[in-house]
């Protein structure tokens, strides 16, 4: 009977020191430090029985305590009875301190800052979760907190913070990881270091083009995910037909789950000075089935790069958020070296450029081509990967912008994707009527048809 009252002791000593690290856990505490403690007397416990001398003085303390305690069975079982009233007493605490259940994830902002008090009224909080993919955007209610209700855990956020009412306005961002809901993200704008605070430019507030009211078979039977709100600001004028459309933050994404490449990225670039760490690496994109997507391995070894259909420089006066959800796969095609690195990136340098200068948010559209050749019924595109993922021959760019008289300027060109050409882009323009032809799409299916038609026909680049 002794040494079964001695053994249960020592196991409800363990489930008090596990409940004690359950306490700290919810308390937000240190809950490890019971576990490194309950550890360590049990390496001095092992020690001082096979290791230590008989006259060590912590094999001394142990015997007194183990006399004290458990010598008897009228001890063991005072001990094992002082023992559940512990363990039950940090149950009691462990209860108090659960989190009470909710369906939502609050980020609040502070509200005793060095700014003025409607500082965080008004502002917003992006979160993108690398759990769904997917853009989550709130805004700072009276009480200081953007409530988030759609968000799956346990996920890895990227948030950023905009203020525009703060002198001078900023946005900020970071990574928070969370396990479960509910969750609170503090951010103490006060505390935020000068080099985290990126202003942003008088025309971060983006223009919208006069579009038509959504008719009711826009997007018809389209999977389309993500916040509806954020196309508006990526593409005024709708965006084409695809297997799929993601909608997020940086870009409105449509997708081709036959090929497993983009159909489309659609999305806005604003002037601005500010530079984002590159430091992202290609990932495959939760918000699209692994089956249907290319790998990294893909590319390995095929002589094609992974081509950007929106690069992350673009995205840049929209802060961190945008430049990472640049870097899934989703985004990508195999682009021959040449047009990757030389004539696709003049035309993305000379787009930022043109944005720079003219002070103007422009907006794109960009996309691969498949254009069989004329006469050739048994031509087949080139594949890479074990997934076979075809090669594009051609690659098509949309550039719309509204220029200050309220009218509208677009530009179309379609590149082939080959070894080696001419750098000079005129040589390469083309009417949006015709990239309709060529890739089977409906542009500006939001826009007045008027003016639709009258972009759609003209031939001309900007520089």
């Amino acid at each position: 009977m002794l040494k079964l009252l001695q053994i249960a002791s020592l196991l409800v000593l363990a489930a008090a020191v596990a409940c004690f690290s359950a306490w700290r856990y919810f308390r937000g505490g240190a809950w490890w430090l019971a576990v490194v403690g309950a550890l360590l007397a049990y390496a001095a416990l092992l020690s001082s029985f096979f290791l230590g001398s008989p006259d060590a003085w912590h094999k001394k303390g142990l015997q007194f305590v183990f006399e004290f305690a458990l010598s008897t069975e009228t001890r063991a079982a005072l001990s094992l009875v002082v023992l559940l009233g512990i363990t039950a007493y940090l149950c009691v605490l462990i209860y108090k301190a659960l989190p009470a259940y909710t369906s939502y994830y609050e980020v609040r902002v502070f509200e005793k800052v060095d700014l003025p008090a409607n500082y965080q009224v008004g502002a917003k909080v992006t979160v993108h979760s690398r759990t769904d993919g997917l853009t989550h955007q709130e805004t700072v209610g009276d009480d200081g907190a953007a409530i988030f209700r759609t968000l799956k855990v346990p996920t890895t956020l990227t948030y950023q913070l905009e203020v525009i009412s703060a002198k001078p306005p900023f946005v900020t961002g970071d990574n928070d990881k969370i396990e479960r809901l509910p969750g609170l993200l503090s951010i103490d704008v006060a505390a935020i270091p000068d080099e985290k605070r990126m202003p942003l430019e008088k025309n971060f507030i983006k223009p919208t083009i006069h579009v038509i009211p959504r008719p009711a078979n826009y997007l018809l039977n389209v999977d389309e995910r993500g916040d509806k709100i954020l196309q508006s600001g990526n593409a005024p004028w709708g965006v084409p037909q695809a297997d799929l459309v993601v909608n997020r933050l940086g870009y409105v994404l449509g997708y081709d789950l036959e090929r497993k490449l983009p159909r489309w990225v659609a999305y806005s670039i604003g002037p601005t000075e500010q530079r984002i760490p590159r430091t992202q690496k290609f990932l495959a994109d939760p918000a699209i089935a692994s089956d249907k997507q290319t790998s990294v391995s893909d590319y390995g070894g095929s002589g094609y790069d992974r081509g950007h259909m929106i690069s992350p420089a673009d995205l840049f006066f929209k802060g961190p958020v945008t430049v990472q959800e640049a870097f899934y796969m989703s985004t990508v095609t195999p682009q021959t070296p040449w047009l990757n690195r030389r004539l696709w990136r003049d035309l993305e340098v000379r787009v930022r450029d043109a944005v720079q200068s003219w002070q103007q948010p422009a907006f794109v559209i960009a996309g691969p081509l498949f254009i069989k050749p004329q006469g050739d019924p048994r031509f087949e595109f080139e594949t890479i990967g074990e997934g076979r993922i075809p090669v594009p021959t051609h690659f098509f760019r949309i550039m719309a912008m509204k220029k200050s008289d309220q009218s509208i300027e677009a530009f179309g060109l379609i590149a082939p994707n080959v070894k080696d050409g001419k750098i000079e882009l005129n040589d390469y323009a083309a009417s949006i009527d015709e990239i309709e032809k060529k890739s089977g799409l409906k542009f500006f299916p939001l826009l007045d048809p008027h003016v639709a038609e009258i972009i759609k026909t003209g031939l001309k680049i900007p520089w």
